[in-house]
């Protein structure tokens, strides 16, 4: 049978839409465990142009505010919020929640960062099939929400990943949607779609060029594929979530986080793909999900649900 070309245009969208939603059937948890906390909701953000928040990042400018942005596909835009979960609109009359970040473009922005020096750090690393030649970070200096309309990026940082040899990757293990900042540097988690890896690495940002390399770490099997993490400022508290629950890793000095058992919070909280710390002590997570839902977690030695759990990194 003869295919017309808008048939096969029909065919590949079929087959695309097909392959996102087994993909997306992977990433969540086959079951959440037992006990697993249902996190209470406590603020719903309005929708409108932001309307699929994948990431969250406590402001370093402004005390009690957050940053998010929208998933793949949306506008390059910076959204903030405050404590009690409204997004902040401009003093200047204007009718806008996001801030513009151009020149820019939203393949799929996933994460944010933020370093001592007051930048901010726009992570277009979303790579389901692990077949993109153009992951993208785009450094910002942290706007004003109550008065900036728009930002342009003081750099745009390009990376790849070494051990990458093939595009795509046939064991599709160079997603990620998991950038902070810790010791001086950008690290990010990747996340496999074929086994329960997730890849630790480095990126070491020359002063003289935008081409930022990537040093592998190490690989750790956190239980279900990461979607974000944080590390408290002073370097000793790492928290990293999946879409099953939120491990919080705490060290002395600069060691590593993954020889001593942590702490782990099986939860429920949909498809939760931001993770922040409230504010310097590291004693409260907040975390968002692409339903505009926002939630608190308390992470005090006495607060409920958490359990002392060791990685599963053997074979």
């Amino acid at each position: 049978m003869k295919i017309t070309p808008y048939f096969a245009l029909a065919a590949v969208f079929i087959l695309a839409l097909s392959g996102c939603a087994r993909l997306y059937s992977l990433a969540l948890p086959n079951h959440f465990e037992s006990d697993a906390v249902a996190l209470p909701e406590i603020a719903t953000l309005d929708g409108g142009a932001l309307n699929e928040p994948s990431a969250l990042q406590r402001s370093r400018r402004f005390p009690g505010l957050f940053w998010t942005v929208n998933d793949s596909g949306g506008k390059p835009e910076l959204f903030a919020l405050n404590h009690q979960g409204r997004l902040i609109q401009p003093t200047n009359g204007v009718e806008s929640v996001g801030i513009a970040v151009s020149p820019a473009k939203n393949i799929d922005w996933e994460s944010l960062a933020a370093d001592e020096r007051g930048n901010l750090y726009l992570a277009d690393i979303g790579n389901n099939l692990s077949q993109r030649r153009d992951l993208t970070i785009y450094q910002i200096a942290e706007p004003d929400p109550r008065h900036d309309l728009f930002v342009v990026p003081s750099r745009v940082i390009t990376f790849s990943y070494p051990e990458q040899q093939t595009f795509p990757d046939a064991q599709l293990r160079f997603d990620a949607e998991a950038l902070f900042w810790l010791d001086g540097h950008l690290h990010l988690f990747t996340k496999h779609w074929k086994d329960r890896d997730n890849a630790l690495y480095r990126l070491d940002i020359s002063e003289k060029s935008d081409e930022a390399r990537a040093v592998f770490i190490g690989v750790h099997r956190l239980g279900g594929m990461v979607t974000a993490a944080d590390a408290t400022p002073d370097g000793r508290r790492l928290a990293v979530l999946t879409y099953g629950g939120v491990w919080l890793f705490a060290r002395d000095g600069k060691g590593d986080f993954f020889t001593a058992p942590a702490r782990w919070l099986p939860i429920r909280a949909k498809q939760v793909e931001g993770i922040a710390f409230a504010d310097d002590t590291g004693n409260e997570l907040w975390l968002i999900n692409e339903q505009r839902e926002l939630f608190k977690v308390e992470t005090g030695p006495n607060s409920p649900g958490w359990r002392f759990r060791k990685l599963d990194d053997g074979p």
